[in-house]
């Protein structure tokens, strides 16, 4: 009885004394994750005080990103203050950068002004969207303009995955599921829009451009007008009953 005692005794010690390595083990590994986040923290060389770190990782795998805002889109030398740039500086062992574009609807509309000067983003952007704060007034912006510059050939055409958005139940604009289109101008004025299960839809420019149109910035679900960068031109549906097939 004595001897059984011993060695349930012996075998618990044992067990107790496993769990405690394998506990070690475990916080040895965390702290080893921890520090290795921590290096990203560092602000790396050419990256400005203005810049916030977020990290944009799934899955327990962080991705550190510092985003920074850089000013209005300028294509072709012509400005567009309407539409922001936003740098992504990605750490890592080989740091990349990007850029990606957003706008907002009330500012394309001219129902609101803002002051994008010394502007920061928000922690709680997401990948397809940011707050930017110039320490009086916060603005949401989307989305826009060819952000990862997808492309592919289906049935000889080359079809640009674009930007969309929909409106959500506060009536704020959001972005939507990008859109594969084939874009073909036919004339001064008429265009044909493949999407990319075969539909081709016609559409027409707007009476109201003027000037340069600049590229695509992104399609609006809720009408159907693909909007240039030219907050004064866009495509509209030449038949509204197609508008079902892109919604």
């Amino acid at each position: 009885m004595k001897a059984m005692m011993l060695h349930i005794i012996v075998v618990t010690l044992f067990a107790s004394f496993l769990m405690n390595v394998s506990c070690m083990d475990t916080l040895k590994q965390q702290e080893s994750k921890s520090d290795k986040s921590a290096d990203t923290v560092k602000r790396p060389a050419g990256v400005s005080n203005s810049a916030t770190l977020k990290n944009v990782g799934e899955d327990g795998l962080p991705v550190y990103v510092w985003m920074e805002h850089v000013g209005p889109l300028i294509y072709k030398g012509v400005r567009y203050p309407h539409i922001q740039r936003v740098k992504y500086h990605y750490v890592g062992n080989r740091p990349t950068i990007d850029t990606f574009f957003f706008e907002n609807m009330e500012l394309r509309n001219g129902e609101r002004n803002f002051n994008f000067k010394g502007c920061t983003v928000l922690r709680k952007s997401g990948d397809r969207h940011l707050y930017l704060a110039n320490g009086k007034d916060t603005i949401f912006m989307f989305a826009a303009l060819e952000n990862y510059n997808g492309t592919n050939i289906y049935r000889g055409l080359k079809f640009v995955s674009y930007p969309t958005v929909s409106i959500k139940a506060n009536q704020q604009y959001i972005p939507d599921d990008d859109l594969a289109l084939n874009i073909k101008e036919l004339g001064k004025s008429s265009y044909l829009v493949t999407l990319d299960d075969g539909t081709v839809l016609k559409y027409n420019l707007c009476s109201t451009c003027t000037g340069a149109k600049g590229p695509i910035s992104f399609l609006n679900r809720e009408d159907g007008r693909l909007y240039f960068a030219n907050k004064n031109c866009y495509l509209e549906l030449a038949d509204n009953k197609d508008l079902d097939r892109i919604r």
